[in-house]
């Protein structure tokens, strides 16, 4: 038996396994149309369950169809030659190969867009990070404001009594002045000047001599200008009060004062923050728009791969198809060699017998195969 090997058993040993280089199923690109491979799809308007059922239907009918397949090509290698047998096991792996070289061709496509998909998807990924990030110094920002719109808040608690009591105090003011002006116009005079003339009037009529007329008419004056001074004094007390409520009113309008502006102060670091919140706010924004337009154009590439994919997964199911209908073939091939190298054998074996019969000279192989089969023995 000769350990020579056909041009078909080298390349069928090639076909043993399919190396998918650079494959990732996690990427897309553009489908090609070179071979018509058929890949099926599931419409979209199916539920899940139908989809199932569906793919389930085509399965069993994939099955059968391999069944049958097998079965008539098992029939068909009965009845080939060898020669027949090589020149269809060499084109089928001349297919196999083509197949081989088409799916690599559709790896080196999804890696050209993996490498786009990895750039979109790291740029998205930074740019949400980034946006997530910045949108931690906004909230910072949102929380100084809304501490210092609190302490707003609680200055202007504070103040609201206190300008009600101003309030207040201008409505007494307004009341007094108001009682003290009629006081000083029944008095026609300061106190100063009443207490003068009364005591000019008094000393007027105990120490001089006066006409019965003018004493009559001063001694009523006398009394006029005590109702006058009693007005003068009531006004004067009321004045008093009145500059003590404005003292009052002064103290609160300072501390009013006070209270704004420190409630401005802490307006304003309400403000300062709330535009340093909205400007990072703004800018996460912006970043999130750009991480979306990345996303969108990731989809973009998962849709265009997708049908590579399915053609890929086509082609691996046909070559393995044709593997099987290889290995069919082979079989036959083989039966065929073992029946002639049985035969081959067996005419050998009768050639060596006659030869020891007949005492001829045998090379090693002739001798060595009568001692297998125990026509010689060795003493």
């Amino acid at each position: 038996m000769t350990d020579e090997k056909t041009k078909s058993e080298t390349q069928e040993d090639k076909t043993g396994e399919i190396e998918d280089k650079g494959e990732d199923k996690s990427f897309g690109t553009e489908g090609e149309d070179k071979e018509e491979i058929n890949v099926k799809e599931t419409p979209e308007e199916l539920s899940e369950e139908e989809k199932k059922e569906k793919q389930e239907k085509e399965e069993e009918l994939k099955k059968l169809r391999r069944e049958k397949e097998r079965k008539e090509h098992k029939e068909l290698a009965k009845h080939k030659t060898e020669k027949e047998l090589r020149k269809e096991i060499n084109d089928l792996i001349h297919r196999t190969e083509q197949m081989q070289k088409r799916i690599s061709e559709f790896f080196s496509q999804i890696n050209v867009h993996r490498g786009e998909t990895n750039t979109l998807r790291t740029k998205r990924d930074e740019a949400n990070e980034e946006a997530r990030e910045i949108s931690i110094t906004a909230e910072e920002f949102k929380e100084k404001r809304n501490e210092a719109n609190m302490e707003v808040s609680r200055l202007k608690e504070e103040r609201e009594p206190v300008i009600a009591r101003v309030r207040e105090i201008g409505r007494k003011i307004k009341s007094m002045k108001k009682e003290r002006d009629n006081w000083n116009n029944r008095s026609r005079g300061t106190v100063e000047m009443l207490k003068k003339f009364y005591i000019n009037s008094l000393n007027k009529l105990l120490a001089e001599d006066l006409p019965l007329n003018y004493e009559t008419q001063l001694f009523d004056n006398v009394f006029v200008l005590l109702e006058r001074l009693d007005a003068a004094n009531r006004a004067e007390e009321i004045h008093n009060k009145i500059s003590s409520e404005y003292e009052t009113m002064k103290q609160l309008n300072e501390e009013i004062d006070k209270n704004f502006e420190e409630a401005h102060k802490f307006y304003e670091e309400s403000q300062e923050n709330h535009e340093n919140m909205l400007a990072i706010y703004n800018e996460a924004k912006e970043l999130r728009k750009k991480a979306d337009e990345y996303h969108r154009e990731l989809v973009e590439h998962y849709k265009l791969i997708e049908p590579v994919k399915e053609k890929i997964d086509a082609y691996k199911e046909e070559v393995s198809d044709l593997r099987e209908i290889i290995s069919i073939y082979t079989d036959a091939l083989d039966k065929i060699r073992a029946e002639k190298e049985a035969e081959k054998m067996k005419e050998y074996t009768s050639s060596a017998k006659e030869k020891l019969q007949k005492k001829k000279r045998m090379d090693i192989n002739e001798l060595r195969i009568l001692m297998e089969q125990g026509a010689v023995k060795l003493k």
